[in-house]
């Protein structure tokens, strides 16, 4: 029996949006400023952790998607990047947290959502619904510039307030600038390997019929 188009459109829109939520609502970015929050959390300490980012861009993502669906339209080219580029952020932030940070950190709700449930969901999206459009493997090297910069933003913030938002990037915790350039050089091989095989599953993926 064939699903009325409707229905088809409530039932994705239910699950992007619904999987966005459970992301903000994770991350809470609107209780930022909150005097209740912890001091590693509060204000824009909350948005200079890699995972508060890649998951704003894959909740951003996931709503452009049910605005795409809903008009039954796709967005220009652009799209595929910024939907790769979500992939690729999340697949790192899950495997930082699960070989660096499980053990020292919460293993709450919002941890699940944002670091396990989130990467999980956008990565089963990525290959279920393919993009219209391939991504070439010199075009993934894009994908290096987000955390290029952030990684900048946060050597330069913690050199000005001496916080970190990771202990991983904090020479104290890994027996100096040695340590902290290691985990630097390991995390930069696994971003430039996750965004080619984001980019190979692209190419073998490709639908003209997509609307991502």
């Amino acid at each position: 029996m064939k699903i009325p188009p409707i229905l088809l459109k409530t039932l994705k829109s239910i699950i992007l949006l619904g999987m966005a939520w459970l992301i903000l609502d994770a991350i809470s970015p609107w209780t930022a400023w909150s005097p209740t929050r912890n001091p590693n959390d509060y204000g824009w300490n909350l948005f200079s952790y890699f995972t508060t980012d890649s998951n704003l861009i894959t909740a951003t993502v996931l709503i452009l998607a049910t605005v795409a669906v809903w008009r039954d339209k796709a967005f220009g080219g652009w799209f595929r990047y910024l939907r790769g580029g979500a992939v690729v952020y999340m697949i790192i932030t899950a495997v930082v947290y699960q070989v660096l940070l499980a053990d020292t950190g919460t293993n709450d709700w919002n941890n699940f959502v944002l670091h396990r449930l989130a990467p999980a969901f956008v990565v089963l999206w990525y290959i279920l619904f393919p993009s219209a459009k391939s991504i070439s493997a010199k075009q993934a090297n894009w994908w290096l510039a987000f955390p290029v910069t952030w990684t900048i933003y946060t050597l330069i913030r913690a050199a000005l307030i001496d916080w970190y938002p990771y202990p991983f990037l904090n020479p104290a915790e890994v027996g100096g600038t040695s340590g902290v350039v290691i985990h630097m050089v390991g995390i930069a091989l696994g971003f430039a390997l996750v965004s080619h095989i984001v980019a190979w599953i692209s190419r073998r993926r490709e639908s003209a019929a997509s609307l991502y």
